[in-house]
């Protein structure tokens, strides 16, 4: 991995490169969470979550001319899952505000009886309510999430021993890996929208 990149192009290229490899990662865990094999698919979603982050920086990266060696992000696991770790909780907050924003959209469609608007609009910003608190109060039990990924990505390949106990991939149960599949989908779901051909247009009006 080259330190700098020589040409926006080549940035771009990169950022296009980790979201299809993120693609990959998520559509095979799927079809192996589906066999049964919790502990792996667990461990692909969680491997999903970092390529996609890879192409969060290069991206973020590429609109303010940082001068830093994003590469970083290409040689640690650590230094991926503290940018998930700060990054999750801004993405999913941002998620719900887009579904926010689209569901405000739906009921300004004009061939709705105005009672059923009022209606529905107090059901939504009840909804709304919940969503947002939910985002706040998840963020704590995130970050803690975050901070053991690794291990439980490496939970997820290989018999272990600590402690006095063995760990298995076979440990891994439904739930869990439900949860990090959910992650997986918000976050590889944001970085999607950046393989936008536009992009060089789109920097260039700034």
């Amino acid at each position: 991995m080259v330190k700098d990149f020589e040409t926006p192009e080549s940035l771009i290229k990169g950022i296009n490169l980790s979201i299809e490899n993120a693609k990959t990662m998520f559509s095979c865990a799927s079809q192996i969470m589906k066999l049964g094999h919790y502990g792996l698919a667990n461990s692909l979603f969680i491997l999903c979550c970092e390529e996609s982050i890879k192409a969060f920086a290069l991206y973020n990266h590429f609109l303010i001319d940082d001068n830093r060696d994003v590469t970083a992000i290409f040689k640690s696991h650590s230094e991926k899952l503290q940018i998930l770790k700060e990054g999750f909780h801004l993405i999913r907050s941002e998620t719900l505000a887009m579904e926010k924003s689209i569901k405000q959209a739906i009921l300004e469609l004009p061939n709705e009886e105005d009672h059923k608007i009022e209606k529905r609009a107090r059901e939504l910003q009840a909804e709304n309510f919940k969503l947002f608190y939910e985002s706040y109060t998840e963020d704590k039990k995130n970050r803690e999430w975050w901070d053991s990924a690794n291990i439980f990505k490496q939970n997820g390949f290989y018999v272990g021993y600590s402690d006095s106990k063995w760990t298995s991939p076979s440990h891994i149960s439904l739930s869990q890996v439900e949860d990090t599949a959910f992650k997986a989908k918000l976050i590889l779901g944001h970085v999607i929208q950046y393989q936008n051909p536009d992009i060089l247009k789109f920097k260039s009006k700034r």
